[in-house]
Order: structure tokens, then C-alpha cells, then sequence
């Protein structure tokens, strides 16, 4: 049987990526580690918007995560349930920055300004 710690690895870095970029990230424009496109680099306000989102939606994915790794160790207790928890779970990042992107999009013109 696998390490119970692994089915929950995935979910303890979105939790530590979701908190970061909502309280370090999403205070400085610019910052190496954020959510970085053309639209969200405008200006401080749409930074803060867009890394708020995908911490947001980063700490949604981690429950989620958590949940199919407690559903994976319940049923499929082999190094197998690990590997799937860990391939589905690397989706949830690529989920979040869509949508973050499509928000940002809904909220901001092209030069940054708020529309809603």
C-alpha cells in the first residue's frame, strides 16, 4: 500500500499556491511568481484582481483534490490511485488560469480599465 500522504500532496500545494498568491503575489505588480499576462501586468488593480481569482479558484481546486485523493484512497489503494490523483490533479491549475483569464477579461478593457 501507498503512503496515505501522497493522495494529499496535490492538494496541500494548490492550498500553499492559492494562499500565496493571495496574500504575497497579488500585492506586487510584478512579482515573479503570479499570474502574469499582458492584461493583468496593465496596472496594480487588474494584478490584484487576477492573482485574488486564481488563489481563489487555486484553494476550490485543492478541496476538490482533496476529494478525489480521499475517494482514491478509500477505493483504489495502489500506486495507481496516487498516480491518477496526481495527473488529474495537474489539471486544476491550467482550469483556474482559464478562468481567471476569461474573469479578468469580463471585468477589464484591453488598457486595463474596469469595465464592471
Amino acid at each position: 500500500m501507498s503512503k496515505i500522504y501522497f493522495y494529499f500532496l496535490p492538494a496541500a500545494l494548490l492550498i500553499i499556491a492559492g494562499l500565496f498568491l493571495i496574500f504575497v503575489s497579488s500585492r506586487r505588480l510584478g512579482f515573479p511568481f503570479g499570474y502574469r499576462t499582458n492584461l493583468s501586468m496593465q496596472n496594480l488593480d487588474v494584478w490584484n484582481f487576477s492573482n485574488t481569482w486564481l488563489g481563489t479558484y487555486m484553494l476550490l481546486c485543492s478541496a476538490v483534490s482533496a476529494g478525489i485523493g480521499f475517494l482514491f484512497l478509500r477505493f483504489i489503494e495502489s500506486d495507481a490511485g496516487v498516480y491518477i490523483v496526481i495527473i488529474i490533479s495537474s489539471f486544476f491549475p491550467v482550469i483556474a488560469s482559464y478562468i481567471t483569464g476569461r474573469r479578468t477579461y469580463e471585468y477589464y478593457d484591453d488598457n486595463g480599465l474596469r469595465i464592471k
